[in-house]
């Protein structure tokens, strides 16, 4: 399905962690993560490597989990999440839909990028926290992902969705599109150019609802002032 990346010279690799039941587990995702970023794995006594490591730049991660911070599992993800991020790879992660104040694994991570949900307040758009995204200390950008009462229109073969799910690929694709047009050369910088450009809603600089802020492309990608 082309996304907001179309028609940059932007590739996606899809690594599936998630099963038929809507369901993945800690091992698969932290693998994942490790195989994306370039870590030789093995599995029944074959390696795999990821062909295109070295092109990697972003890792997307609609998804999360409650895991008690400390654990074994937490620090598993974690670490898979560090290791990215050692690679120079951006790791966007789902800040979680239950509304609650602490937010879902791999976003609590302290090396994810946290992303949470934003729709629109009235009729004249302006943007306000969805409620059911999650919020938290560790919350880094935000991003549109729909709010009760929008996308109530479903188009042919395709099913409206809403959730912090939605809004976290919004992120990643900002992210590639800063990479693919050579505004900034490392994650570090990436990320920055992100959080500055942000539109900061709620409390004035970074707070538990909109972390840094409201992602602006056309302002991040220097379309519009």
């Amino acid at each position: 399905m082309v996304g907001a990346t179309f028609p940059a010279p932007v590739k996606v690799l899809p690594i599936r962690v998630i099963n038929m039941q809507d369901s993945a587990d800690v091992f698969g995702t932290s693998s994942a993560i490790r195989y994306a970023a370039g870590e030789t794995l093995t599995f029944g006594g074959k390696n795999y490597t990821n062909p295109l490591a070295n092109q990697t730049k972003v890792i997307n991660l609609s998804l999360g989990g409650t895991l008690s911070p400390g654990s074994s599992t937490a620090l598993e993800l974690c670490s898979a999440v560090t290791y990215a991020k050692s690679k120079g790879v951006l790791v966007m992660a789902a800040s979680g839909n239950d509304g609650s104040s602490k937010l879902l694994y791999p976003a609590a991570c302290e090396d994810a990028v946290a992303v949470g949900s934003v729709g629109p307040k009235n009729a004249a758009l302006e943007l306000e926290r969805a409620t059911y995204s999650s919020t938290g200390e560790g919350l880094t950008l935000s991003a549109p992902g729909g709010s009760n009462g929008d996308f109530k229109k479903n188009e042919p073969k395709y099913e409206a969705k809403q959730g912090t799910s939605q809004a976290t690929p919004q992120v990643a694709a900002l992210a590639a599109l800063i990479w693919s047009l050579g505004l900034e050369t490392t994650s570090e910088g990436v990320l920055e150019r992100m959080k500055n450009t942000a539109l900061d809603l709620g409390s004035k600089g970074r707070d538990i609802n909109y972390g840094f802020g409201v992602i602006q492309p056309l302002k991040a990608l220097k379309i519009a002032p």
